[in-house]
């Protein structure tokens, strides 16, 4: 048994990974306006209740948006304000008596595709994962990539349109990949292209999600195709820089936006075949995560089983 705990901006995810099966999930709003101390008494408390109802748990995985360092310290999470040098890992030590491991979200979740995913059979490749924002890692000979302040991966901050200034973001988060590929970002899209076309399904729904815009799109909606249609070429434009800088020709592509699926996907390929370079555009594969909707909590299980075990 191993125990994985996906820390979001919203909520905190959790549950035991026993053989391949995720058993006792969890999840507890996060709260994030209280502070950072609020948050990590609740994990506390979390990690002892677990361990009171589950004493066989053999391992602990944490994941955390933002950087983290070797050392399991939480550098900055943009998600969870006031999380600057949170010593998380030290902290969660004290109520652990099994290895533990503190990693960014998206790398855990790519280690899981890297062990038992859809990148078990690749040498390298980068993995996205879509939903509130746009996280990143790099697996490169096997080999999880850090980076010189560890926060190498990161592909929802580079910059696709240098122009854009917004006065309600974060500077470094201006023109990024991610403030035009997030989740609201692209219901954004759709509410403009709801707009448009009042027959349009994406206008029946007032509390509308990315699902819901690929399932109208499926049933023919011309909005909801033209949504995706315009996310996946803004995917594919991210993508292609990020190939282009890594030379690694395989992306994986995971979290809760990715369930639009072939739709995003036809669209972001089409992009890539124009902007990739030669060598890459011949040979590129864009794959759906095996894990999706429990992408994080099952990363972080696997982080702290690769604690213990070698191979898997």
């Amino acid at each position: 048994m191993y125990l994985g705990i996906d820390v979001g901006g919203t909520s905190i995810k959790s549950a035991i990974l026993d053989g391949e099966n995720l058993v006792a999930q969890r999840t507890i709003p996060t709260e994030a306006n209280l502070g950072a101390a609020s948050v990590l008494i609740k994990l506390r408390t979390l990690i002892r209740e677990y361990f009171g109802e589950y004493p066989k748990i053999r391992a602990v995985g944490v994941g955390v948006p933002g950087v983290v360092d070797a050392m399991g310290n939480v550098l900055v999470s943009p998600n969870l304000p006031d999380w600057e040098n949170i010593p998380l890992l030290k902290f969660l030590r004290n109520y652990s008596d099994v290895p533990l491991a503190v990693e960014n979200d998206a790398n855990a979740a790519a280690l899981a595709e890297m062990y038992e995913g859809t990148g078990k059979d690749k040498d390298s490749f980068i993995y996205v994962t879509l939903g509130t924002g746009v996280g990143g890692a790099i697996i490169y000979h096997k080999e999880l990539i850090r980076g010189e302040s560890s926060g190498a991966g990161e592909i929802g901050y580079t910059i696709i349109d240098y122009n854009c200034r917004s006065k309600t973001q974060i500077k470094y988060k201006q023109g990024t990949f991610e403030s035009f590929l997030g989740k609201n970002s692209i219901l954004s899209i759709a509410s403009d292209e709801a707009a448009k076309d009042k027959s349009s399904k994406l206008n029946i729904k007032s509390n509308l999600d990315v699902v819901d815009i690929y399932n109208f799109a499926v049933e023919g909606d011309t909005a909801g195709r033209k949504v995706l249609q315009k996310a996946g070429e803004i995917l594919g434009y991210g993508l292609s820089s990020a190939m282009n800088l890594l030379d690694i020709s395989t992306v994986i592509v995971g979290g809760g936006v990715a369930n639009a699926g072939e739709l995003m996907f036809e669209s972001a390929k089409k992009v890539m075949r124009m902007h990739l370079l030669p060598p890459l555009a011949e040979k590129f594969e864009l794959r759906s995560a095996r894990y999706l909707s429990d992408t994080g909590v099952r990363g972080a299980a696997l982080l702290g089983k690769s604690l213990i075990e070698v191979k898997f």
